[in-house]
């Protein structure tokens, strides 16, 4: 006989599936490097790499080529195309008849040139140190979104824990329920004080599994939300069991000496960026100086020859229309400074409130946690009191009732004590 049972143990075993546990810290692990939101935030901050890297090289020359063909009969564009190729011959090309009405032309022109800008009013310069700051702006960005997905993570991790305690505590209370229902004598129409009892422990019962069936829907909207933010990882996981709370305060420790968050740091660089791009509008209004040289080769019907040119030039806007860039520029400066403080005066008001909503919110679970350890105690007091009939069936429901809010007390005030750090946590990592 026992040999048949290890047999059939051994032949069904392969076919039971035992689900994975995770760690959060492998969870994180994952979702660091192949999370989409922190993907996106590394593409941005390479893009403005990029753009740094690109506005380094403003002031050096520019190098460049030009080449064309030509074929025409245009009597301007044919003498001076038989000009170029040094070739113009005085007995024949300024005559009326060749001047006006010229043979068919061809010309090909090669040229190779450099070309330096002195000075720019500054416009490349005051664009570099934008870009620098727009460059700091996304690393704090990127550092931001890495810390949201981080909060993210964990407030989903802890509401898993917070539920599934829900659940370990609350089962067994709906069981004994059942059973005292099961085993009630008295709860008849004709007996008051025992059918108020039994109506009481049903009320109490679907109290109870209304609670649990909110638990389990949490817990599978807080795995859903976690596979969403890591699509990678493969599904049917489970968490480590663990205390929710201690799981909390370990990964969200609160550090009050941090001034602003990523995102305000971010902020406060993208004001410094859009400063500087208002002084690069500004600078339209002064003269551009520069040198140039060019060397270029001519091809054409009657020979072929070189030429050089050499110079400087002056550029200057004088146009009411840079006034209005540069308005426009400081303008949009001046609306996102204003974004930034009061981002800042958010941010100081949120943690302020947010550290007494933890002090209270901690010191409120604490007290429950003893109220249900109390209540526990008292209940397995009054279950023999009950049976010995010194209390009656209200007052044992109506304590059933208690313990079912106490839980469900606990499993609120913890779910908002995960909002509350998990907040704070965000405004304040490093």
């Amino acid at each position: 006989m026992k040999l048949m049972f290890w047999t059939l143990l051994i032949c069904f075993l392969p076919n039971v599936s035992i689900a994975k546990t995770m760690e959060f810290s492998q969870i994180w692990e994952v979702a660091k490097n192949e999370s989409y939101q922190v993907q996106k935030s590394k593409i941005d901050k390479d893009l403005a790499e990029t753009q740094n890297s690109r506005m380094k090289w403003h002031w050096t020359p520019s190098v460049y080529v030009r080449a064309g063909y030509m074929k025409t009969d245009n009597a301007g564009q044919s003498f001076f195309a038989n000009m170029s190729q040094r070739a113009a011959d005085p007995t024949t090309d300024f005559g009326p008849t060749n001047l006006n009405n010229p043979d068919d032309t061809s010309l090909t022109e090669t040229t190779l040139g450099v070309a330096w800008p002195l000075y720019e009013g500054g416009k490349y310069r005051q664009l570099k140190k934008s870009t620098d700051e727009m460059l700091q702006a996304q690393i704090y960005f990127e550092k931001g979104q890495t810390q949201k997905l981080k909060t993210d993570l964990i407030s989903a991790y802890a509401e898993i824990l917070n539920h599934q305690k829900n659940l370990d505590d609350i089962q067994p209370l709906i069981k004994d329920i059942e059973k005292q229902l099961a085993s009630y004598q008295v709860g008849k129409k004709s007996n008051p004080v025992g059918y108020s009892g039994l109506l009481g422990l049903k009320a109490t019962y679907n109290k109870a599994m209304s609670y649990k069936r909110i638990s389990e829907m949490q817990i599978h909207s807080s795995y859903n939300q976690i596979q969403q933010l890591v699509p990678s990882l493969e599904k049917g996981w489970e968490v480590v069991a663990a205390e929710s709370y201690d799981f909390l305060k370990n990964h969200t420790p609160l550090d009050e000496a941090v001034e602003a968050s990523y995102f305000l740091k971010g902020q406060e660089h993208v004001s410094q960026a859009l400063n500087y791009k208002a002084k690069s509008e500004k600078s339209i209004m002064y003269p551009n100086l520069g040198v140039f040289a060019e060397s270029s080769h001519f091809s054409g019907d009657r020979d072929s020859a070189d030429s050089y040119s050499y110079g400087a030039y002056l550029k200057w806007n004088v146009g009411w229309y840079s006034k209005g860039q540069y308005r426009e520029a400081r303008l949009k400066e001046s609306s996102n400074v204003l974004t930034t403080k009061m981002k800042t005066a958010e941010e100081v008001s949120a943690k302020d409130s947010l550290h007494v909503a933890i002090n209270s919110l901690e010191t409120t679970l604490k007290d429950m946690k003893e109220n249900k350890k109390l209540l526990n105690e008292q209940l397995i007091i009054s279950k023999k009191l009950f049976k010995n009939g010194a209390i009656n069936a209200i007052q044992l429901s109506g304590l059933y009732a208690n313990i079912v809010d106490v839980y469900w007390g606990c499993v609120e005030t913890h779910s908002k004590l995960i909002e509350a750090r998990t907040q704070y946590y965000l405004l304040t990592a490093r």
